[in-house]
């Protein structure tokens, strides 16, 4: 799959990280990090690692080490820290984050899993920490579980989900309507070629997963009415009109005058 690293890596730049007891240190760290920007790796690393040796209770450089060893593929060495940083820190979500995602890319789905829980439970709006538990779940065989948290990826605002969506949770019922759009979509394709017939199975689909969309009720009328079914047709647009279509209320006008 593709990895989105440089956006999870650069996440968790843009809000504070240091806590008090780390404040004198500030300089230091902020000076590692322009090394590490400025393509001084090893320099930054060195510079972390005497952080650290001088100070084992130092949260950030802790992190920010592990963050260089995952950019570097030390997988366990980044797990390694972000397990320190916990350990310090047992509220730090971004931890938990980045120690399940490096977890999930050695293939320790399960152990991703757990991670990812913490951070979601400490942080809920993280759409990546919704995104890679929904992967590491799928690796697990936990469809329905990885559907749900697409979904709630996706209500977050990481679109990337409806693909994963749309290809894995069709018949499961969830909160957001990336489901129901895309036999929505479908239906109006095959009623745009003529065949209403398969237009209306597709509709019905998308009812099933959202009963009260009128644009899915507008739409089987539409269906219903090329087939000649002019009462059914007329009911599913009276229920639309419930649902305050105003497309459904041009069309009982035009065709369902009692």
């Amino acid at each position: 799959m593709k990895f989105f690293r440089k956006a999870i890596l650069l996440l968790f730049i843009s809000t504070p990280f240091f806590s008090a007891a780390q404040s004198a240190d500030s300089t230091r760290l902020e000076a590692a990090k322009k090394k590490f920007r400025s393509g001084d790796v090893a320099g930054a690393l060195a510079d972390y690692s005497s952080l650290i040796k001088e100070n084992q209770k130092n949260e950030a450089a802790w992190y920010e080490r592990g963050r260089i060893y995952n950019e570097q593929k030390k997988y366990l060495d980044a797990i390694n820290d972000f397990t320190k940083v916990v350990e310090l820190n047992p509220k730090s979500h971004r931890a938990y984050y980045l120690r399940g995602y490096t977890k999930y890319l050695t293939g320790d789905y399960r152990g991703a899993a757990s991670d990812l829980t913490f951070s979601i439970d400490i942080y809920p709006s993280s759409a990546l920490a919704f995104w890679y538990r929904a992967e590491a779940g799928i690796k697990l065989g936990d469809k329905k579980g990885a559907c749900e948290d697409w979904d709630k990826a996706y209500r977050l605002g990481y679109f990337e989900a409806t693909e994963k969506i749309k290809l894995n949770c069709m018949g499961i019922l969830l909160s957001s309507n990336v489901a129901a759009d895309e036999f929505l979509r479908r239906g109006d394709a095959k009623l745009d070629h003529g065949d209403a017939e398969g237009a209306l199975e597709e509709y019905a689909k998308a009812r099933n997963l959202n009963p009260e969309s009128g644009m899915i009720l507008y739409s089987i009328g539409l269906a219903k009415i090329i087939l000649k079914d002019n009462q059914g047709a007329c009911e599913a647009w009276r229920k639309a009109l419930e649902l305050k279509s105003p497309e459904a209320q041009q069309m009982l006008r035009q065709h369902c005058v009692e």
